[in-house]
């Protein structure tokens, strides 16, 4: 899936758009919401919906269940905005490369 974007963005040209970031934002939460329903109804834990992990992680620091799934909201938000400034700074440079061109009229 990784390499899949990256030949998209490397070899396609693809830019994102910053409504892309809350696509892959919801999209996620959906994945999250079905994986939260899977983990009630087989007793599991994937992506530790239901409860931390028993070795010390970060998820220590984000408070006590549910709370820590509020804190990762947050920082997924964060990091993917983090991931789009690169697009963006990409996207205000060609703009204003395009907008300061003098005419040759």
């Amino acid at each position: 899936m990784v390499l899949t974007s990256w030949l998209f963005i490397a070899v396609n040209k693809y830019i994102p758009s910053y409504r892309s970031i809350w696509t892959a934002f919801t999209v996620l939460n959906l994945y999250v919401a079905v994986l939260f329903a899977i983990n009630l109804s087989i007793g599991s834990n994937y992506m530790f919906l239901m409860n931390k992990p028993h070795s010390h992680t970060i998820l220590d620091y984000l408070g006590p269940w549910p709370f820590y799934l509020l804190s990762l909201e947050g920082i997924t938000i964060v990091v993917f905005h983090l991931l789009y400034l690169p697009f963006y700074i990409l996207k205000s440079y060609s703009f204003n490369r395009t907008t300061n061109r003098k005419s040759t009229i």
